[in-house]
C-alpha cells in the first residue's frame, strides 16, 4: 500500500511539473512587411514602416531601430522604439519623414525580439531599403 501511495505521489508531481508555466519553444517571427528588403519606399516623406512581430506563448521585448545604412549611423526619430507586451502577435506601424536625405539614400530597418523573459535569446533581422 505505502509503494502505490509513493508511486501515485511520483506522478502527481511529474504531471504538475510538465504542465508548469514555461514559454513555448516554438517560432518567434518578424516580419517585415514595409519596407520590404531591397524596396524603394514611394513617398520619402512619409515613409511607412510596419513589423508584426509573433511569438508561440506571448511577446516579451522587443525593439524597432531605423538608421541610414552605414557605420555608426545614429537612429532616426521616432525610433528606436521597444516594448513589451503580454500577447501572441503585435504590429507596429509608423510613419516617418525621410525627405530631408538626398535621393537615393540606403536606411537599415532592424528588429528584435526577445525569445525568453531575461532576454538572454534573441531573434534579430533587418531589411535595407531606399528612398527615390
Amino acid at each position: 500500500m505505502p509503494k502505490t501511495i509513493f508511486l501515485f505521489v511520483f506522478a502527481v508531481i511529474g504531471i504538475a511539473m510538465l504542465s508548469s508555466c514555461k514559454k513555448d519553444s516554438g517560432n518567434f517571427v518578424i516580419t517585415f512587411i514595409s519596407p520590404t528588403d531591397g524596396s524603394t519606399v514611394t513617398d520619402a516623406s512619409d515613409a511607412h514602416i510596419e513589423i508584426k512581430f509573433e511569438a508561440p506563448d506571448e511577446l516579451e521585448e522587443y525593439e524597432i531601430s531605423l538608421t541610414v545604412d552605414s557605420v555608426g549611423a545614429a537612429a532616426i526619430a521616432p525610433f528606436p522604439l521597444s516594448g513589451h507586451d503580454h500577447v501572441k502577435t503585435k504590429t507596429i506601424s509608423e510613419h516617418v519623414n525621410l525627405s530631408s536625405y538626398p535621393s537615393g539614400t540606403a536606411f537599415r530597418l532592424k528588429a528584435s525580439l526577445c525569445k525568453n523573459h531575461d532576454c538572454t535569446e534573441k531573434l534579430e533581422q533587418s531589411v535595407r531599403f531606399l528612398i527615390p
